[in-house]
């Protein structure tokens, strides 16, 4: 790429902005955005939350190296509106707390960094922000910001929410790349990564140190041949992880040792985990094996046979339950949205929808036994599921105990015109239905997610009406 710039710089740019992989490319002004308005940032790794946090404290014009005094210990993570609201919180959220806590509390407009986390604990927001080493009292460009409320909520905190987009817009800017005609080459030689999902996949060749395009007919014989390239550089490292008690990748053989999942190495005093496992676990074991010698996935290449099919990778799982919650707006109703990210390889997306809340009104009123289990009185909600790349499945999820016979019944006779196999659980969550959507992978472009919320949004209606008629 670099031979159609003047420069390398001009060149990477170039390729973030339009040819980078999912997970390695630079995010659009609306990607950004979104990602404000959606992600939970406190799950975040600390060390990459203090990074953001400095650098938006930052984009105004002063250095404080506020990193480096969370990474020391001086500073922690703050939420502003705390994690267990008291009652003085409750009153002052007003009538939907619940909702405007479950939706902001662990979004980045409601976190910060201060000293004293533990003196504020769940505190009113006036309390923290005057008490002594409060916000006033704070060195931190951030938390001055915050001084001028005498409340906080909805409102604030989308006024943050916008100041912490324009900062980051600035610290951030988008690549100014020149408009070039470039010949691309398909390629279906593709780097491994961690968040990969390659479940289905079949491979016939792959690449690693000095074997290149080595034919191979299963993921099994993948691992079979990096192992032996590994032994031959350096066998030490294998008897090094067979020593390490924590680690069950490699164990030494023991007498009578009957676990078919492990098979001998050159050396059949120890042995390694490769067997009876799929495609998904496999991926894990080659990273954690390769990694004893200070490798990553992303130095195996494999050529994938059917590479024509979406790779849903974490970050495109996240896109499109992205442009999924942008498309629900018409769907829902009560219960808020909620994005519950990669359980399992999955992505999900929960929520709750006009049609079947008018469905229970008519066939059954909840007392508040019913009602016990959600603080927000809902004994359901459906449950949009990414699953991989095999299309999307919709759920509906039940949030009740076997003492709930009425209610039981009165979902058992919404469902009872589908054959679909129904899942039978005993205890509060019971998935009572599950509809695989007529979407697949390759319906929804990841660069358009208008096209995608508009498709999802219209089969998702067509499902859920059919059942609730």
């Amino acid at each position: 790429m670099a031979d159609h710039f003047d420069h390398y710089d001009q060149a990477l740019a170039y390729v973030l902005v339009h040819n980078g992989q999912s997970n390695k490319v630079f995010p659009s002004d609306e990607q950004l955005q979104t990602a404000f308005k959606t992600r939970d940032y406190y799950q975040h790794a600390k060390p990459a939350l203090w990074f953001i946090l400095d650098e938006l404290n930052r984009a105004r014009g002063e250095d404080q190296d506020i990193y480096s005094k969370a990474a020391d210990g001086q500073f922690s993570i703050e939420h502003i509106m705390p994690q267990t609201m008291s009652k003085a919180w409750q009153q002052a959220l007003g009538d939907q707390a619940s909702e405007i806590h479950d939706h902001w509390v662990d979004r980045l407009p409601n976190l910060t960094l201060t000293g004293f986390n533990s003196k504020m604990s769940n505190r009113s927001f006036t309390e923290k922000r005057d008490m002594k080493d409060g916000y006033r009292d704070t060195a931190i460009k951030l938390n001055q910001w915050l001084t001028q409320y005498d409340q906080w909520n909805e409102v604030t905190l989308k006024e943050r929410e916008e100041d912490l987009y324009s900062r980051a817009l600035q610290v951030w800017p988008m690549p100014d790349v020149m408009d070039v005609d470039v010949e691309t080459q398909h390629n279906d030689d593709i780097e491994l990564g961690d968040d990969m999902d390659v479940t289905g996949w079949k491979i016939d060749s792959y690449s690693f140190l000095d074997v290149v395009d080595e034919s191979v007919s299963s993921w099994s014989q993948l691992t079979e041949r990096i192992v032996d390239q590994l032994w031959a550089q350096d066998s030490s490292r294998f008897y090094q992880a067979a020593s390490d008690p924590n680690e069950t990748l490699v164990t030494y053989t023991k007498e009578g040792d009957s676990r078919d999942q492990y098979e001998p190495l050159p050396d059949p005093e120890i042995q390694i985990l490769t067997r009876r496992i799929n495609n998904q676990r496999r991926l894990g074991l080659l990273g954690r094996l390769i990694a004893l010698y200070q490798y990553s996935l992303s130095d195996i290449k494999v050529h994938q046979t059917n590479g024509d099919r979406l790779l849903f990778t974490k970050a495109q799982r996240e896109l499109i339950a992205r442009d999924l919650i942008i498309g629900l707006n018409s769907l829902k109703s009560g219960y808020p949205i909620t994005l519950v990210s990669n359980v399992g390889g999955s992505t999900y997306v929960r929520f709750r929808t006009q049609n079947i809340d008018h469905y229970f009104d008519q066939v059954f009123s909840f007392d508040d036994k019913d009602l016990r289990a959600w603080s927000n009185g809902s004994p359901y909600y459906w449950e949009f599921q990414l699953k991989n790349s095999k299309g999307v499945i919709l759920r509906l999820v039940t949030h009740l105990t076997d003492d709930d016979s009425a209610l039981h019944g009165a979902i058992d006779r919404l469902l009872d015109d589908y054959d679909t196999p129904r899942t039978q659980g005993k205890g509060w969550r019971t998935v009572k239905e599950s509809w695989q959507l007529p979407l697949q992978a390759a319906d929804l472009d990841l660069g358009d997610p208008e096209h995608n919320q508009i498709l999802i949004t219209q089969q998702l209606k067509e499902l859920i009406t059919e059942i609730t008629q």
